[in-house]
C-alpha cells in the first residue's frame, strides 16, 4: 500500500509585508471548514510547517481528529525567516522582490529540502494516510514532482486540499488538486 499525503494549504494570512503572520479571521474560518471536511479521514499522523499560519491552520484539524501535530521544519515555505508576501499581496512587492521570491520558490535547494521532508514523512508512515498543513510553494513542489514537471508553479487556494499517493520518493501520483468546494459560499 502507498502512503497517501493529504496536503492542506494554510488559511488566509492576516497580513503581508511582515515576517511569519498568523491567520486572518477568514483564514481561521477556512481552517475550521477544512477540519470539518477531513474529520472522517483515517489519518495516522498530522504534520505541520513551523510557520504560524500553518500551525494555526493545523489546530482545528488536530482537535477534530485527535492527533498532536508534528512540526516538520523541512516543509516550511521558501520564504521562511523573511518578510511574507502571498500571491494576494503581489501588488505590494517591487519587481526585484517579486523576481527574488520566484527564484527562491524555484531553487534546487528549496525543492530538495521539501522532497527530503516528505520522504521522511512517508518513511515514518508507510501504508498510511497523513495530513500535512503547509504552503503553496511546498504543495507546488510536490505536485510538480507527481506530474514530472518541475517548471510549473501551482498555487492552490487557502484552506484547500491536494492529495498525492506516494509509492516511494521517486514515484508519486497526483490524485486531486485544490479541493475546496467546502470553502465556497452557498
Amino acid at each position: 500500500m502507498p502512503t497517501e499525503l493529504i496536503l492542506v494549504r494554510h488559511g488566509d494570512p492576516a497580513a503581508g509585508g511582515v515576517e511569519d503572520p498568523g491567520l486572518s479571521e477568514v483564514g481561521r474560518l477556512q481552517a475550521q471548514a477544512t477540519a470539518r471536511q477531513l474529520v472522517g479521514e483515517p489519518l495516522a499522523a498530522l504534520y505541520t510547517s513551523p510557520l504560524r499560519r500553518a500551525i494555526e491552520s493545523a489546530e482545528p484539524l488536530a482537535a477534530a481528529v485527535g492527533l498532536e501535530p508534528i512540526v516538520e521544519d523541512r516543509i516550511a515555505e521558501f520564504d521562511n525567516g523573511q518578510v511574507y508576501y502571498s500571491e494576494k499581496h503581489a501588488a505590494e512587492m517591487d519587481a526585484g522582490t517579486a523576481m527574488a521570491k520566484l527564484a527562491a520558490m524555484r531553487s534546487p535547494e528549496f525543492r530538495a529540502r521539501v522532497l527530503d521532508g516528505f520522504a521522511a514523512i512517508e518513511a515514518a508512515n508507510p501504508d498510511a494516510a497523513v495530513a500535512a498543513v503547509c504552503h503553496g510553494g511546498v504543495i507546488s513542489i510536490l505536485v510538480g514532482a507527481a506530474v514530472y514537471n518541475d517548471s510549473l508553479i501551482f498555487l492552490p487556494e487557502y484552506g484547500s486540499v491536494t492529495r498525492i499517493r506516494s509509492h516511494g520518493a521517486e514515484l508519486r501520483n497526483l490524485i486531486s488538486y485544490n479541493e475546496a468546494s467546502w470553502l465556497r459560499a452557498p
